[in-house]
């Protein structure tokens, strides 16, 4: 019979014992392409579930930094006072005694 696929018709031209060497081999480095296989998409599950992780553990780092900074600024405006007026920004500057306190009241009534 003639075939067009030759790769096809080449194992049942060798003899036998040649033929079962070959299928054995074939068979052996199937199995271990198949657990290299489950080995990396293992690794690669792995990986992505460190970097949920990771991920995680940024946002609730950067949530703990806003909470913070909100804490910080109430205590400012404890501190200082509400300003919601010119007059009382006037007054309020006036007792405050060094230039770094005035910048960082005007700063915390500014963030508010």
């Amino acid at each position: 019979m003639f075939s067009l696929n030759k790769t096809a018709d080449w194992p049942n031209s060798l003899p036998s014992e040649k033929k079962e060497m070959f299928i054995d081999q074939s068979r052996k480095e199937g199995r271990t392409t198949r657990q290299n296989y489950k080995e990396r998409l293992c690794a690669i599950r792995e990986k992505r579930i460190e970097t949920l992780r990771e991920k995680r553990q940024q946002i609730i780092k950067k949530e703990a930094d806003q909470y913070k900074q909100r804490e910080q600024l109430t205590s400012d405006i404890l501190f200082y006072g509400l300003w919601q007026f010119p007059e009382t920004v006037d007054e309020n500057l006036k007792e405050l005694e060094t230039d770094v306190s005035r910048k960082k009241a005007i700063k915390a009534q500014l963030i508010f």
